[in-house]
């Protein structure tokens, strides 16, 4: 019985705390929160921030102008390979075919050469005796100097050959690491595909020392960057650890990304940093405006009248009074002020259906 008591009163003190509390809510209704917020100083700084994917700045996909079967491969994925390393042997019949007729045209090309040399040393010396007529010498020699034009000819057919041969060993053109393996021994390897865009390449080696960062920028933001402009980069497999940058390139072109133009950006990173992978995750951040040691409110706090007029509210006793003050440069989270207030004073934040009251447009 007493316990039941106990909570009757209970329930009994908290409605009556509501309506009260209503009461005083009705018979004041410009009463605005008494949350307030406190002058204070710092540094402002204004920021574009966008997500990209981390590249090597350097990597190469191997690619060759000939078509055969992969007779062997070199390499794994992870492996580290030096320049002029072999890294793919392809294995091309036709081409092996046509480089043993050649060597055999080069053969006979020399038998002819020294037949023709052999003739037109014994015509000389029938010439000479007043056996032939001088006639017949000019005959051997037309025929050596055709017979050496011939060799010539089929020695130029066999150095090119060779030098095709020699693509067929498929070498490393940089110092790196294998990132990317799409092909297995007996597989067709196809012609230069490198101007197909579906394509997927047979083999990716980067140099994971440098490393770059693509992000795109809003048509609105981009007039703010400049080559050079200095970045801080955080990964997201990383945390806690940031990265220093600088911008590279601006695209000077446009994209269209889902109805609003972006500006391709290229930010590489400064120092070596080896810890890095192939397409990671990770957010830039590129100041464009810095305000140091200023005064700020939250944005929250700093309204704007009909005038355009910025003010902010202050406690005068039981009442609240308008302040007008001057204001700087602003992010999402604080405003500066230039002139009005001082550090510590206290102002007032307004919620959206308070201000109706006032007849204050929306927040800074």
């Amino acid at each position: 019985m007493k316990k039941g008591v106990i909570i009757l009163l209970g329930i009994l003190i908290v409605v009556g705390t509501l309506f009260i509390s209503k009461l005083i809510k009705e018979k004041n209704p410009q009463q605005i929160s008494e949350e307030m917020v406190e002058v204070k100083s710092g540094d402002i700084k204004l920021s574009i921030c966008e997500k990209g994917i981390l590249e090597p700045a350097v990597k190469v996909n191997l690619t060759s102008n000939l078509k055969g079967v992969v007779k062997q491969i070199l390499v794994k994925e992870g492996d580290f390979v030096k320049m002029g390393q072999m890294i793919v042997q392809l294995d091309i019949p036709e081409l092996l075919n046509e480089m043993r007729k050649i060597e055999k045209e080069v053969s006979k090309a020399k038998i002819n050469l020294q037949d023709a040399e052999e003739d037109l040393s014994r015509n000389k010396e029938l010439f000479e005796k007043g056996f032939i007529a001088q006639k017949e010498v000019r005959k051997s020699e037309i025929s050596y100097q055709l017979a050496n034009l011939d060799l010539e000819q089929k020695k130029e057919d066999y150095k090119k050959c060779k030098m095709e041969l020699e693509k067929t060993n498929i070498l490393s053109p940089i110092t790196g690491i294998v990132i990317e393996k799409n092909i297995e021994k007996g597989e067709l390897w196809l012609a230069d595909t490198s101007l197909n865009s579906q394509f997927r390449p047979y083999l990716t080696i980067a140099d994971l020392n440098k490393w770059i960062l693509k992000v795109k920028v809003s048509e609105i933001d981009v007039n703010k960057l400049s080559i050079g402009k200095k970045t801080n980069i955080k990964v997201n497999a990383y945390p806690g650890k940031n990265y220093d940058g600088e911008i590279i390139n601006i695209s000077p072109s446009a994209e269209d990304i889902r109805g609003m133009k972006a500006f391709e950006v290229i930010i590489k990173l400064d120092e070596i940093h080896s810890e890095l992978k192939p397409y990671l995750s990770a957010l830039v951040e590129i100041v464009t405006d810095m305000a140091k040691d200023v005064l700020y409110l939250p944005v929250e706090s700093v309204f704007r009248r009909d005038n355009n007029k910025k003010i902010v509210l202050i406690k005068d006793g039981l009442e609240w009074k308008e302040i007008e003050v001057e204001t700087g440069i602003s992010n999402e989270e604080v405003i500066e002020i230039k002139k009005g207030l001082k550090k510590g004073d206290r102002v007032g934040l307004i919620d959206y259906i308070e201000k109706k009251s006032f007849h204050l447009e929306e927040k800074w």
